[in-house]
Parts: structure tokens; sequence; C-alpha cells
């Protein structure tokens, strides 16, 4: 069937790159970036080249209406598409088939794709014409047919296609076979994936007889869903151009439409016979959007699967997700879920589709430039996380530069001073109506087969899964993969492999929930595929630390040498362990002590509510947490509960002095990581610091002629404070070394531009939502807030570390003054629900999973506990399936 695929390619059309820039209303200078392809026209899904005769990019002679700004991927599709047959007869055939045509006048050479958008015509010049004119004019809307306009019975496609197998005596396809097939064409399914033939005129039987079987099945009986028809009415009187996509085929959607009377609310239908290839491939939107004279960014696709909404993704169009066979949490990656369609208002639809790119602001004075780069003035770059974005735009997708460890832009020329420290983390103070909220968690990758630690070569081949599937940013430390971004999230490694999502700063927890719904999807579909499960745990319950390969990243081997020197547990740490932690936002620096306060005072109860790392190596440990247990004797130098921070005298400058004197552990210098593992970052900024301030022995560095006695020392220092690293010539430290090394500091709750709170294991879907829930709904209220305070007041220093110290043994059992840490949990959780009611955003539905935990007093290790005791028959590797994401 696509014996041609391979005949059409890319090659010999070779894509201009560059980027322009453009002035605002403000006269600042934005960038565009581009990947574009010469072409003479495209004639309905045909692409024709021009001439191979490249013009430069500065020529005048060359328009920017000379390029197709589509995807390259996308117009590797259309070239692949040429190669089966002329692309006129068919889209002919299509237009003479619509219910409602579309104007051909103007189709019939419509020039270049992305189409000219009929709101951006420059004769449309008065606002109130073009109201009337072009109804909405800003958006299209293309709907599924199964599921979102009419009910879809998924146990019927099921049992078509266990009564095609056995027709053709083949093996009934397995529930995970028939989900991956969900929303193909039915020749590519066969051929693709179930592989039962890939002879044309065998592939054209099997599919009319599988939809003849279905239809039989079927019966003929349609039923509309609760809110379509108000839904389509309600488009169709702000005159928004409607397409209808299925793959079924043009008959049978003929008749279903004649059936439920929805005639001429269609100017579009795209069925079987209409495309190639099915979902998760976007031909089929993007075809529709060309029919409906829309460019994809200005189309939002309806559908009811997770195939939808990467199909649309893919085309640069935004989804909206119909919950009819699957529950919402499992839609979390479309850009909106509903239950029913008529929960949607046209503002709803103009908000989701308000874009901001170049090419739909013609007003907008274009200014070409070479491709260049503007070195930033500034000494240091933002910190990760809460990363400001590059002017350069991927749909509607923004790209972020920065990737950790983050490099200066511009080589220092001064010393730092202690004040441009605590300037750096003052910098993080924002106003209310900017607090966001950001999620990290890790999880343990394992071959679902044995059960052993996956690989990095599996972890590679996800990355580059992921990469190209998803559209993820490759992070590359020399020939390794080591990380991903896109936009403000990232993707990275920690030293045993474990799987990290750093999640983009978002306003509610529906969006945060949406986030990690999104995420576990992408790496699901990836990962099944190459046997490769992931597993929600705090510890890692089976494996010795030799078993856990060593991801290759340079920080790493800095660290795995020098753990062993400062505490018996670190090597643990880096490898067997898996965490969950929330980044939040503060407004002043009396905001930020007062949150730090209450986080360090409550992080006992977190560690309680999400304790779920009991076992080690097969067997119970003896600890709830295992993984809390495990930072008591990591490197007390930088983890603990930071009992200044209590002081009258606390604040950013408290805060420095204390950073400035944890250990360094690197340095990073052209790419390349230079141990300075047990150096204070004080000396760096005070090459004048008696030596009595040292008191730790500093292992020689890498490459270096200092022996690493402590005489030595003074001197590497001050060769680095004059610009004489030795694997770093003329470099001075720079706020982003100062950067670096608050990442390598370790306390229950963590400063930077926000704050982190890191007492929790890791754990299932429930609770990676759960843990945001909980500390927003007391950080982010200050009527909870000032509760907390008032309840933590008299808490002294040696009861908040009494707690630190008990409860990764005994939970919620922990006793605590006149009773157990389970009432006072009780009492903070009624808090954080308090808080996220005064909220409004409906998010206290997100603390159901620590609700169970504090009424039943049980924490999950110990209904881990019972489980191995009882049901798993003393075996952990049943917890490989139980907390399977």
């Amino acid at each position: 069937m696509m014996d041609s695929i391979a005949t059409t390619s890319l090659l010999g059309h070779r894509p201009l790159c560059g980027a322009s820039f453009y002035k605002d209303g403000s006269n600042g200078r934005r960038t565009v970036d581009f990947c574009g392809f010469p072409v003479k026209e495209f004639v309905g899904k045909g692409v024709i080249c021009s001439s191979p005769k490249m013009c430069p990019w500065r020529s005048e002679k060359l328009g920017m209406n000379r390029y197709s700004f589509s995807p390259i991927k996308a117009l590797a599709m259309e070239l692949t598409k040429e190669a089966y047959s002329s692309r006129e007869e068919d889209r002919n055939r299509i237009l003479r088939n619509l219910n409602n045509s579309v104007e051909t006048s103007t189709q019939q050479r419509p020039g270049l794709w992305p189409p000219p958008n009929k709101v951006d015509d420059p004769s449309l010049h008065n606002p109130l014409l073009r109201q009337e004119r072009m109804g909405c004019g800003w958006l299209g809307a293309i709907f599924e047919w199964e599921g979102v306009i009419v009910e879809d019975n998924p146990d019927l496609e099921k049992q078509a296609w266990l009564a095609l197998s056995q027709e053709e005596g083949k093996s009934p396809p397995p529930t995970f076979i028939l989900r991956r097939i969900e929303g193909m064409k039915i020749e590519q399914a066969i051929s693709e994936v179930l592989c039962w033939s890939r002879d044309p005129a065998q592939l054209r039987r099997m599919a009319s007889r599988k939809e003849e079987i279905y239809q039989g099945l079927q019966g003929g009986i349609y039923r509309l869903r609760s809110g379509s028809r108000e839904f389509v009415n309600v488009l169709m009187n702000y005159k928004i151009p409607m397409a209808l996509v299925s793959t079924r085929s043009r008959g049978t959607i003929e008749v279903a439409i004649r059936t439920i009377e929805f005639e001429g609310f269609f100017n579009v239908i795209v069925t079987a016979e209409d495309v190639y290839r099915g979902k998760p491939d976007p031909e089929m939107f993007v075809y529709a959007a060309q029919l409906l004279k829309f460019t994809p960014e200005r189309c939002i696709v309806f559908g009811n699967s997770n195939s939808t909404v990467e199909a649309a993704h893919d085309a640069r169009m935004k989804c909206v997700a119909v919950a009819s066979k699957h529950p919402m949490y499992e839609l979390g990656a479309a850009d909106l879920v509903v239950k029913c369609l008529n929960e949607l208002s046209v503002v709803d639809l103009k908000n989701l589709a308000d874009i901001d790119l170049p090419e739909f602001e013609p007003e907008l004075e274009m200014e070409e430039e070479e491709d260049q780069s503007y070195p930033s003035t500034s000494v240091g770059v933002d910190d990760s996380f809460w990363n400001k974005t590059c002017s350069s735009k991927r749909g509607n997708r923004f790209v972020v530069a920065a990737s950790p460890p983050t490099e200066d832009a511009v080589i220092a020329t001064e010393p730092l001073t202690k004040q441009d420290l605590v300037n750096y983390l003052a910098s993080g103070c924002k106003p209310k109506e900017q607090w966001r909220i950001g999620t990290e968690h890790e999880k343990f990758g394992f071959e679902l087969d044995t059960l052993r630690p996956m690989k990095y070569e599996q972890i590679a081949d996800l990355l580059y899964g992921l990469a190209e599937r998803f559209d993820w940013e490759k992070i590359m430390e020399g020939d390794y993969i080591i990380g991903l971004k896109q936009g403000k999230q990232s993707v990275s490694l920690e030293p045993g492999g474990q799987f990290e999502l750093s999640g983009a700063p978002l306003e509610t927890l529906h969006q945060t929930c949406a986030e990690v719904n999104s995420h576990l999807y992408q790496v699901k579909a990836v990962a099944e595929e190459i046997g490769i499960g992931f597993l929600g745990i705090g510890f890692q319950p089976k494996w010795r630390i030799k078993d856990i390969p060593i991801m290759p990243k340079g920080r790493y081997d800095i660290m795995r040498n020098y753990m062993p020197k400062v505490g018996s547990l670190g090597l643990d740490m880096m490898f067997r362990t898996c965490t969950v932690q929330v980044n939040l936002d503060f407004s002043s620096e009396s905001d930020m002590i007062r949150k730090f306060r209450a986080g360090l005072a409550l992080q006992p109860i977190a560690t309680a509510l999400f304790a779920n790392s009991p076992f080690t190596e097969g067997k119970p440990n003896g600890y709830l947490s295992m993984r809390s247990h495990i930072w008591s004797d990591t490197d007390n130098n930088r983890t603990g509960m930071l009992p200044f921070v209590f002081d009258d005298s606390f604040g950013f400058e408290q805060y420095v002095d204390y950073a400035l004197d944890v250990p360094m552990y690197f340095v990073y210098r052209n790419k390349k990581y230079i141990d300075c593992t047990g150096l204070s970052f004080r000396v760096l900024i005070n090459p004048y610091i008696p030596i009595y301030w040292f008191s730790i022995y500093v292992p020689k560095p890498h490459d270096s002629e200092y022996t690493g006695d402590l005489i030595s020392v003074i001197m590497y220092l001050q060769d680095f404070l004059e610009g004489k690293l030795p694997a770093a010539p003329g470099e001075l430290p720079t706020l982003n070394d100062w950067e670096n090394h608050l990442t390598t500091i370790f306390p229950e709750v963590r400063l930077k531009r926000y704050l982190e709170m890191r007492g929790a294991d890791g754990g299932p879907w429930r609770r990676l939502c759960a843990l945001p829930a909980f500390w927003v709904g007391i950080l982010y209220d200050e009527v909870s807030l000032q509760n907390v305070l008032d309840m933590t007041a008299d808490w002294t220093s040696a009861e908040r570390q009494m707690l630190r110290n008990k409860v990764p043994m005994t939970g919620l059992k922990t006793p605590f003054r006149d009773g157990l840490l389970r009432h006072v949990a009780e009492d903070v959780l009624k808090l954080a629900k308090d808080g996220l009611e005064r909220r409004g955003y409906k998010e206290t539905g997100f603390l159901n999973a620590l609700t169970e935990v504090v009424t039943t007093g049980v924490t999950p290790a110990e209904k881990l506990l019972e489980l191995y005791e009882g049901k798993w028959g003393r075996s952990v590797d049943p917890v490989f399936e139980e907390l399977l994401y």
C-alpha cells in the first residue's frame, strides 16, 4: 500500500532558514524564525516546486509570499501524496460531493499553502463589514463525527475487528493494538499495524469488508450527543464555517447525516476516500482547513481521543476534547476538555484561537535582517523554571533558549558582590496576579518484561521518540541526548535515569494537572512501543545501586565521587529516589519569609501524607518514606530544616550567607564541568577570606596542577578570582555560577527566585496533582497562610527537627504534643481546602487523595505493606503493576 512513500522526499528541495524582525507598536523588536521551501504553486493537495535555483534570503526580488511556512513535516507529507496520483482530479471530485460547496473560483490556483486567510483580505478594512461578510471570521471549526456529534460505541469497533480477523484466519488483535489503531484508516491499520497484507487490492477488500461488518452491527442507528445540535446551531448563527472529518466512507457519513437531519451544517466534509492516512497523522485536518480556506492556526478541532489531540497539535491547530469515551483526566493534553459541546461558548473559541503570529498581523511593518543573535547585556540568565521565552515561536508553543546547566551569554568582566546575589533572589518578587504554580515530578523507568531499570540506550530512544513525535527540542551533552525542552517545560534525567518533568509556571491547578496528563500520555505512547513502563514510587523497590545504569552527565560524575565523602546515603539519593515538588511565588521579602516558615513547619506533614517508599531491594526497609530518611545522611552541609529561617533577622541576605558557605560541586565552562567539590562559593566573590574559613578537605581538581592540600585550595580559588582558572582562563564567577550552585542545595524548602516544597515521595497520578493543591491552598491564600503561622508559631526548633526525624518511619502516627500528627494533618488539610475554595477555581477535588489518607490514617506506604504481606505473597514485583503510570 505504502510502497511509494519512500519514492518522494525533500531531497532536492532545499529549505531556506532564517529569521525576520518586525517592529511592534512599542518599537520593540520581535523575531520570527522560519524554515520554508520555495514553491511555485499549491494546487489541491499537491505542491509544485519552483526552479531549483535559489535566491538569497536578502534578495528584494524574493518576497515573503514566495515561501511556504507550513512545517517541514507537513510539506513532506504533501510531497509524498503527490507520488500516488493526480491531485487535481481528486480535488474536483471532493468539491463536487460537498453538501455546501466551497467557492472554487479562487481555489483553482490558490498559490501557497497556507492559503490566505479570508479575514485578512485587505479590502475589508471596516471591522463591521468583516463581521458581516465573514461572521466570526477568525476561526474555523473541524468536527469529528463519532463521539462528538453522535454517540460512539467502541465495543462495535472491537467486534468488527474480531469478526474480520476470524474471517481472514488472523490472530485476534489484542486490546492495546485496538487502542493504537483507533482513528486510523482501515487500510493503514491493516498494513502498518496489524501487518495482515500490503497488497493494495487485498487492503481495499478487507477495508470494505470490515466497514460492512461494522455497519451491520451498528444497524444504521445514530443518536445525537447531548448539546451537539445546540452548539452547531450557535456556530451557524455566528457564521463560523464548519468541516466534518471522518475515516468512515463518504456514503456512510452522508447516510448518517440524513438520518439525524443534520444536512446543511457543514461547509466541508472530508472522509476516508479523501486522505491517505488517519490519525494520529494530521492529514485530514490539514486538508479540511485548506478547503475551508483557513490557515491551520485559525482552526479548532473537536475530537474525543488523545490521537485526535496529537494530530490537531501536529497540524498546529487547537483542540477541544469531548470526554465521551475517555475520562476527562485522560484528555489533559487537549487545550480544553468538556463533557458536552454546549458547555462551550463562542467567546471560549475566540479566546482559544487568539494567536499572536506575525503572519496574522499584516499591519505591522516587517523588517528583514540576517539571522543573528543579540547577546544579552546581563551577566546571568533566568532560572530554567521561570525561564523567559525567546522571541521565536513555533505554532502556539514558545521555545526557550536555556537548558540546564546555564552558561553566560557574555563573559563577566567584574567580580560579583554579595549584593548581586541578594538582588538575584529578590528579583523573584512579583505581584499576586502574576503568581504561578510549577510542578516537578520524577519516575522510575523499567523494562516491562524483566522489571530491570531501563538502560541509557533505551532512554535515548525514548527521548528521541518524544522529540520527533511531539515536537520537543533536544538537549545534548556532547554526543548524548540528556533532556528535552518545549516552551517552559523541560524533561531531564536524574543520575540513575529517573525521568523528570519540570513543568511550566501555570495559573491554575487544572492547567497543572492537564500538563501532567499530557506528559504521561506522551511518555506512555512512546515508551510502550519499546517495552518500557514507568513506576510512581519514592524509592527503587527492587534493585541495588550497582544494578542501576549511570547517566552520561558530567555533573553526576563529580557528585558520585564526592557524595561518599560527606554522607553514607548520598549515592542512594542520587540513583534510587524519586520525588514530586511544587514551586510557588512570593510578592516580597516578608511574604517569602512567611511562606518559607510555613513550608518548613509543615513539610513533615507533607512527607507523611505522601509517604510511598517502604521497600528496598525486594523487602520492607522499616520506613514509610525511605526517600525522606535518605536525606538525613546525604550531606548535612546542604540539607535539613534550616532553623535560621525562623530567626528574626532572616531574609534574602541571610539565605545568601547560608548558600555561600555550602560547598560547591562544579562550575560550568565551555560545555564542560570543572570539579570544585568542597569549595565555598564565598571565596569566589571575596579573595581575601582568612584560611580559618576552610575546614573541609578539597580533592584535586581534574587536570589541575594543584595537589589538593589546604594551601593549594587558597591558591586555586585566588586563581579563579583573578581569571586564572586552569580549565577556563580569563573567566570570573558569574550569576550563572550562582544559579547553578543554588540547584545543588537540598533543604526541605529551597529558595531560588521562588520557593520549592521538596518533602514528598513520588507517586501515582492522583498524588502528582494533590501536592500542588495542598501547598497552593495554604500558601496562596492569606487566611490559610496566617492560620498556619499562628498554629505553628510556638513550635520549637527541637519539635520541628523531631518531626523531621520520626515521620519517615512512623508517618501520621508520629506522637506530637497531646496527640498524633494525624490530628494536626486534619486541621492543615482543612485549611488547604478552604484556601482553594476561596481561590474560586473549583480546585478542591484535587485534595481527595489526601482526604482519604487523613480520614483513614493509613499512608500510601502502609497500603503497599499490607498488599506485600497479603495479596502479593511477600513479593515486591506486583508493585510495578500497582503503581504503573
